[in-house]
């Protein structure tokens, strides 16, 4: 499996592994629950280095990304960053990504780890005009400050004012000499910045964002509370809400798609049904709801659940789950079966909390 430049860091803290992605990633140091809190109500530090980032130049790159992607990039401004799909031909999702428009003709593509080199392939075959791509994963490293201390752990390591900094938005700044890339985005429903590092500062960052962030009550935390972050926020995960057999448009991704453009897989969504929709559920009895379990409305089998858990800011179980969208009426109750027995649940509109930053 591949490590971070943080690995042995992760190590000393007690972290517990796991292999995500062909990645030894932690998935806790302290405790998921007190890592999930310390970001809902402080701060929490990930190593999300295993995200796939791709540098793509060049003076045909806005042309071809807005061929490629499912958002229209050609009014994206210098210093933005934008979510979108990139579909394969039948109008399946192939990753969700972000753009980040770095220059006149530069932009950093930051996909799915378990994605890149599908990604790297699928931008080759369909690259047009001159374009040249650089896989920048392995010689960076990417920070993620999340929760609502976020600005104010980040502003006292780089020592500038990040409130200009908006949603959505990047900047740079200097960490020990290097330039650092500060973007407002994040994948916890929370405030916070991505910090894009050169790996010979990583370490020395590490340290300094979580002596620093003791004051703001920062935690490292590992991709346990990650997805379950995610999860009461109702953010796909790609292979579970995503495929290359589920369109964004099942999945409630429709904002992030501009039909009205052309790009790969427009024809296949413009003529295909949408038969499906992805839906919240929350447990109205006790259990755990995880991938895969069936979901009733009566007799009826309407759907699966494609992600689950406990949440620890509801105190129940909730889940995303992909429903015949014939029966989709929120407010109304379905049944999930848990190991052999139904369990009640509600029909609710994601996200399943109130606050935070949706995309």
């Amino acid at each position: 499996m591949k490590r971070t430049r943080l690995f042995e860091e992760q190590q000393k803290l007690g972290a517990v592994f796991t292999d995500f992605a062909g990645w030894e990633l932690p998935v806790y140091y302290s405790s998921i629950l007190k890592e999930h809190f310390a970001v809902r109500e402080g701060a929490g530090l990930f190593d999300v280095s295993h995200m796939g980032r791709i540098r793509v130049r060049g003076s045909g790159v806005v042309q071809f990304l807005n061929a490629l992607l499912s958002r229209n990039i050609l009014d994206q401004k210098i210093g933005e960053a934008r979510y979108a799909l990139v579909c394969n031909p039948e109008g399946g999702v192939k990753d969700d990504i972000i753009a980040y428009h770095q220059g006149e003709d530069q932009f950093l593509l930051v996909v799915n780890a378990s994605n890149r080199e599908k990604i790297l392939d699928w931008m080759d075959q369909n690259k047009a005009g001159p374009v040249d791509l650089d896989d920048q994963t392995e010689n960076t490293s990417l920070l993620a400050v999340q929760g609502p201390r976020a600005e104010a752990v980040v502003s006292s390591i780089v020592k500038q004012d990040l409130s200009p900094v908006k949603f959505y938005t990047f900047s740079s700044g200097q960490f020990m000499g290097e330039e650092v890339v500060l973007s407002r985005t994040g994948y916890t429903g929370e405030d916070g910045f991505e910090v894009f590092v050169p790996n010979e500062k990583v370490q020395d960052l590490w340290r300094e964002l979580l002596s620093t962030g003791q004051e703001y009550g920062i935690l490292p935390a590992g991709l346990g509370a990650r997805d379950l972050l995610r999860l009461e926020m109702g953010y796909p995960l790609y292979g579970h809400e995503l495929t290359e057999d589920i369109s964004p448009l099942e999945a409630g991704l429709e904002r992030f798609v501009d039909l009205d453009k052309g790009f790969i897989g427009r024809e296949a969504l413009l003529g295909r049904e949408v038969r499906r929709s992805l839906v919240g559920l929350r447990l109205m009895d006790s259990g755990v709801p995880r991938e895969g379990f069936y979901v009733y409305q009566g007799d009826r089998l309407v759907g699966q659940v494609t992600s689950g858990g406990f949440s620890p800011t509801l105190k129940s179980g909730i889940a995303l789950a992909l429903l015949d969208r014939t029966h989709v009426r929120y407010g109304e109750n379905v049944d999930i079966e848990i190991r052999g027995k139904r369990k009640k649940a509600q029909l609710t509109r994601i996200p399943f909390i109130e606050g935070g930053r949706g995309r």
